[in-house]
């Protein structure tokens, strides 16, 4: 190419066309200036310039708009002919390495848009661990002024670095630089700088890098919400979120190191199981809000109550476990039980109501009863209930003999839960007879064990126990379908069988009451009015509104509700009225001294008046003798039930019973 001192085109070469997509006449007398792009004109003339002031020669670059509207990056030598007033353009085409250098370019930025707006912290070192390069994040979590120029290695402290678990200062010589020296990888590596605001946790990640004068790339990711919440879970874990104290994981693994000091200062180490008395009515009359703070007051007492180096926890609900070291005898352990008897004798204000409670306590001594934590706990739990069967608000301790009640109570419920899925189980009823005009009125199904090997099992024997673990509810619903296909086996005969079942307290409660109520009834297709539910006085007292709802869906299927055991139980009779039932059953205590003592006759003639004039039948239960009966008639109670008349009978019986009372 060759131009006129002016700029203007005098010669252009075929390839110089060709790139430009212009034919030479074309070109031929145009200014250069006229084809390369505005953007490059600036310096293009600058360079073009110089060499008419006296440069020998020069570089530069520019792009050219070809003919079709491509644009080219165009190289060029140019060297000036002064005497001939040209200048001589030598081009090279180096559109494809400024492609290449705009797209290096282009990435270059990308990542370091990306490497300096990263959430996480990115550092690179040389290979000794001088920093050489890092991150806007990085700036911010090692507090780098702007301006700053980072002269620093790895073992550069600004703060104290400790370690995962807080509990350390780490050396100079960690993990990170030993990656370095070693050319490893790291992951998941945790460690906190310890600022003056706190302690600030970082997660750690580093690769070394394979380039000649580097040596790793850093990330350092800010994980500090992550360990408040971890030592959040932690302290649930150990702690009691109501009440602040230690939880049983926290209790038992202090223990075992008061176990190990005792047993090598040859020492005794006390171990209370606390309930709170009569918790779950206060909790269930003013809600569970209430019951929070009440929990709260009563753990500041307990803590009170004890001294500054035994460990207290709650155990869950109303239970706390208390662990005593260092006593010398079991008689130290009953003056701490006292104590905390005595810190309850006045009531207790929680949220403006002031509260009567007490404690029951079962207490275990290591290592009489038990090495371990969890057999010493479990003992005073045994202990515990002792003490809840004696009267609550008081203490026992646990002993060999409690021991064997254990394994008997444990040994009998095995052969209630094999006696329920091997039909052990009999029903026998006992007549109530209609006083008016001496008929059977009807039967209460009582419930009989006959085991193989042992024979008759007495209720008193199991029932209460049943009712403690639960099993009542499978054998309640046992007694229900066994006494309704009796019903309806009668039925079949032509006889209207009158059936009264007991229900206990948690099989009222139960939330399948009803329902299986309804099934098994139509299953057997019996009039409801035949059928008989008694329930005692202490199923209602929890929560009478519930118990009314129970009821009504009870009477709803034309089912007769009594109220059995009148008189020992704790409703008031205000609730009486409201209860939809039909019968109330004087319990047999009333009846038992009726012929000698007045204040019973009294108090049996104010049920039976109570009964009528609440439009209820009132039965009397237990009446053994003609005079209790005779007494019973001038009374005017309605039906009298009791061994007088008969004992309980085998369902084979039934009929031959129903036959002789009518001839008799």
């Amino acid at each position: 190419m060759e131009f006129n001192l002016k700029g203007e085109i005098i010669r252009a070469s075929a390839q110089f066309c060709k790139i430009s997509d212009y034919c030479e006449e074309e070109l031929l007398n145009r200014d250069l200036l006229n084809i390369i792009d505005p953007r490059d004109t600036a310096s293009s003339l600058e360079a073009l310039s110089g060499l008419v002031t006296g440069n020998v020669l020069t570089n530069f670059e520019n792009r050219i708009i070809t003919k079709q509207g491509k644009v080219e990056w165009i190289s060029w030598l140019a060297i000036p002919n002064l005497e001939q007033e040209k200048i001589i353009g030598i081009f090279q085409v180096i559109t494809n390495q400024k492609d290449i250098e705009n797209e290096l370019s282009n990435q270059e930025k990308k990542y370091k848009n990306i490497f300096d707006n990263l959430p996480i912290g990115i550092a690179v070192t040389d290979e000794v661990g001088n920093i050489l390069e890092y991150n806007q994040a990085t700036k911010e979590i090692f507090e780098i002024e702007n301006g700053t120029q980072l002269k620093r290695s790895l073992n550069y402290r600004k703060w104290p670095i400790v370690s995962p678990n807080g509990t350390s200062i780490l050396p100079r010589n960690f993990t990170l630089l030993q990656a370095l020296k070693k050319k490893e990888s790291l992951r998941g590596l945790e460690f906190g700088l310890m600022k003056k605001s706190g302690i600030l946790w970082l997660e750690v990640m580093a690769t070394p890098l394979h380039i000649d004068g580097y040596g790793m790339a850093i990330a350092f990711r800010d994980i500090s919400e992550r360990k408040s919440a971890e030592a959040r879970i932690s302290y649930l874990a150990y702690y009691d979120e109501i009440t602040g104290l230690p939880r049983k994981k926290f209790f038992i693994e202090k223990l075992s190191i008061m176990l190990e000091e005792a047993l090598r200062h040859h020492k005794k180490v006390g171990i209370l199981s606390i309930d709170i008395d009569n918790f779950k009515y206060m909790n269930d009359s003013y809600g569970h809000n209430f019951g929070d703070s009440f929990l709260q007051v009563v753990s500041e007492k307990l803590t009170n109550a004890i001294r500054n180096y035994d460990i207290i926890s709650r155990e869950g609900g109303d239970e706390f476990l208390i662990a005593l070291p260092d006593l010398e005898n079991e008689a130290d352990a009953a003056i701490v039980c006292e104590s905390i008897k005595d810190s309850f004798v006045n009531a207790i204000m929680v949220e403006n109501h002031s509260i009567f409670t007490s404690m029951s306590i079962g207490i275990s001594i290591f290592p009489n009863d038990g090495k371990e934590p969890e057999s010493l706990i479990k003992n005073a739990d045994n202990a515990l209930h002792l003490a809840k069967k004696r009267g609550k608000n008081t203490f026992s301790f646990y002993t060999p003999f409690l021991q064997s009640t254990v394994m008997h109570r444990l040994e009998m419920e095995n052969l209630i839960r094999v006696a329920l899925r091997e039909n052990q189980f009999e029903l026998y009823y006992q007549p109530k007879i209609l006083i008016h005009n001496m008929k059977v009125a009807g039967f209460e199904a009582l419930i009989r064990w006959k085991h193989p090997i042992k024979g008759y099992i007495p209720p008193v024997s199991f029932i209460a126990l049943a009712e403690e673990t639960g099993l009542i509810v499978p054998i309640g619903e046992w007694v229900m379908h066994t006494a309704i296909e009796k019903i309806a086996e009668y039925q079949k005969l032509g006889i209207d069988l009158d059936v009264s079942i007991n229900l206990s307290t948690k099989q009222f409660k139960h939330e399948f009451l009803v329902g299986n109520l309804t099934k098994f009834m139509e299953e057997a297709k019996i009039p409801s009015h035949l059928l008989e539910l008694e329930i005692t006085e202490s199923s209602l007292i929890d929560n009478s509104d519930h118990a009314i709802d129970i009821m009504e869906q009870i009477r709803s299927l034309g089912i007769r509700i009594s109220i059995d055991d009148f008189g020992t139980g704790y409703s008031s009779l205000g609730y009486l009225k409201k209860f939809p039932v039909q019968t109330l059953k004087i319990d047999r205590s009333f009846i038992l001294d009726l012929e000698s003592d007045v204040d019973s006759q009294v108090i049996v003639k104010a049920v039976i008046n109570l009964g009528h004039n609440l439009g209820l039948k009132v039965v009397a239960e237990g009446a053994e003798t003609a005079d209790q009966c005779n007494i019973l008639r001038l009374l005017e109670v309605d039906m009298i039930q009791g061994y007088y008349y008969s004992r309980p009978l085998p369902a084979s019986k039934l009929l031959d019973f129903i036959d002789n009372f009518k001839s008799s």
